[in-house]
């Protein structure tokens, strides 16, 4: 028989962190710390309410200029239809943190390209898409700016008018230097040299610039306004901005919240790194109430992944079909509109680019169907309500987008489970089928593969004792994707939720190991197996 065929092959040392704080007015720092936002990395010079640069100039240095506070005086010199043209680095890093944008400013980024060299490149582009009346901000490290120094000629055979260039020195490769590494690891070659700004700038034409190293405002406005004006006059000004290197900007990262310790909607976050998807639907009230009828997970019709057809399909055709077979109100559709099905498609395809690996998407799940040699599907899990799913770790990569309502889990954080302990038992069985990769699992052979992997968990005692467990939240249309071998337990609240999932269909779940090692576990809520 086929499932006799298909019996066989079973297969941190932590560096002292250097505090520099301005030579004056330390008297005050104990108050202005307080005031100061949250700040994972950096110095407490480093991230101020605008407000506390603003009235107290205790901030001050006779050696160096603050790129806080001289952004924070930038911002009150431009225009509503200024254009910001930021680089990568740290200096990026200041300017976004002190300086207020105004609604109809324009900011020019490479972002997460990490392009050294752009901000000049931009500034020239910005420059001759405007008007000469507009200002163009350019800003820059001494790192930064020296990879493309040599396009101010650029800027001067194009007549570039009213462009301000700030370079920020601080004599190294500021934000590699300043990253943590890792235990015992640490950056080499960041420490870089610099030619007279000044003088470089006025041998390409462009006369009047500025060497800036006072946290003085009053000595900042004025440079400002010089800049400004040099900048209107001759096409291009330059201020040369002495940093002090042992200053450093905050890196903003997503934050691993510690409040681990209750069963509680309320701790969970609703940090993501996906954006979310917009689902309107009509029916609402029947969907709540056949959920709140459930007394445990209803899966629908299955639609799977081995045609190759992942990014070609509709998302919300197999979204209506699977949605039928729950049968809640016959003959009802669950978008309310076509436009909310192109919606739907769009920002599904887009959802899945963006959130799963390309190299899963491009070797497994388009070539193969599959994941780490499980076959995927798209699936609807309906969960009553107050429902916990088993502590668990996921043999395959998985998408989850709730559609009604929302879902909770609780991630553990910094460890996870060997993928290639979570491979299928039992190989695939070939297609007879035209462009098929393989038949689809029938259900016996499903809970077959089941009954394996949770004997193949029983051998896992112990998570060891590394991460710690994290609370989030996924509310509705938002994207959570779990990688092959991370672990956490789901839960619903109050409402139950309906969920669309792309996974392998089986969860490896780790009812028999012990976790309670692990900070944040004491109240894992586990049911009974």
């Amino acid at each position: 028989t086929r499932l006799t065929t298909r019996r066989t092959l079973m297969r941190n040392a932590s560096t002292r962190k250097m505090t520099h704080e301005p030579r004056s007015g330390d008297d005050i720092w104990a108050e202005i710390k307080k005031e100061s936002f949250a700040k994972p990395t950096g110095t407490p010079s480093t991230y101020l309410k605008s407000e506390f640069i603003a009235t107290s100039p205790t901030i001050a240095s006779l050696e160096h200029c603050h790129p806080g506070v001289f952004f924070d005086v930038m911002g009150e010199t431009l225009d509503d239809d200024s254009i910001m043209c930021a680089d990568i680095g740290d200096n990026a890093l200041f300017m976004a943190s002190s300086l207020a944008a105004r609604r109809g400013q324009r900011f020019l980024t490479s972002e997460h390209l990490g392009i050294m060299g752009y901000s000049i490149n931009s500034g020239i582009a910005a420059a001759m898409s405007t008007g000469p009346e507009t200002k163009k901000l350019v800003v820059a490290g001494d790192g930064g700016v020296q990879m493309s120094i040599n396009e101010l000629s650029t800027m001067k055979d194009l007549g570039a008018k009213n462009v301000l260039v700030v370079v920020i020195v601080n004599s190294r490769l500021g934000r590699v230097k300043n990253e943590k590494w890792g235990a015992g690891l640490k950056a080499d070659g960041c420490f870089i040299g610099s030619p007279d700004y000044v003088k470089l700038f006025e041998a390409y034409g462009y006369p009047g610039g500025m060497v800036l190293s006072t946290s003085d405002r009053e000595s900042i406005a004025t440079s400002i306004e010089k800049g400004w004006e040099s900048a209107a006059t001759h096409g291009c000004c330059v201020i040369e901005l002495h940093q002090d290197p042992s200053v450093a900007p905050v890196m903003h990262k997503l934050a691993v919240r510690k409040s681990l310790f209750t069963k509680s909607t309320a701790n969970a976050t609703k940090d993501s790194l996906h954006p979310p998807l917009k689902v309107e639907h009509d029916n609402r009230m029947q969907i709540q109430e056949w959920l709140n009828s459930l007394t445990k997970v209803e899966k629908s019709e299955e639609y799977w992944l081995n045609k190759g057809d992942f990014f070609t399909m509709s998302p919300s055709a197999m979204v209506e079909k699977m949605y039928k077979s729950y049968e809640i109100a016959p003959g009802a559709q669950f978008f309310g509109s076509e436009d909310a099905k192109k919606t739907f498609d769009t920002e599904f395809k887009a959802a899945a680019l963006e959130s799963l690996p390309a190299k899963v998407l491009l070797e497994e799940i388009i070539a193969k169907g599959t994941s780490n040699t499980h076959p995927m599907k798209m699936q609807f899990l309906a969960c009553p309500p107050n429902f916990n799913f088993s502590l668990h770790s996921h043999p395959t990569v998985e998408l989850i987008i709730p559609a009604f309502g929302a879902i909770y889990e609780r991630r553990l954080m910094g460890a996870r489970v060997d993928p290639s302990l979570q491979t299928k038992s039992v190989e695939l069985m070939p297609s007879i089928a035209d462009h098929h990769f393989y038949s689809h699992p029938l259900p016996e052979e499903m809970d077959m593969e089941d009954k394996a992997m949770q004997e193949k968990m029983k051998k896992i005692v112990s998570l060891g004792t590394s991460g710690c467990f994290v609370d989030r939240k996924a509310p509705e249309g938002s994207v959570m994707f779990n990688d092959v071998g991370s672990v956490h337990q789901t839960y619903s609240d109050g409402d139950g939720c309906l969920i669309l999932v792309v996974w392998g269909g089986i969860h490896a779940d780790l009812v028999h190991c012990d976790c309670c090692g692990i900070k944040g576990n004491e109240m894992l809520f586990m049911p009974v197996p």
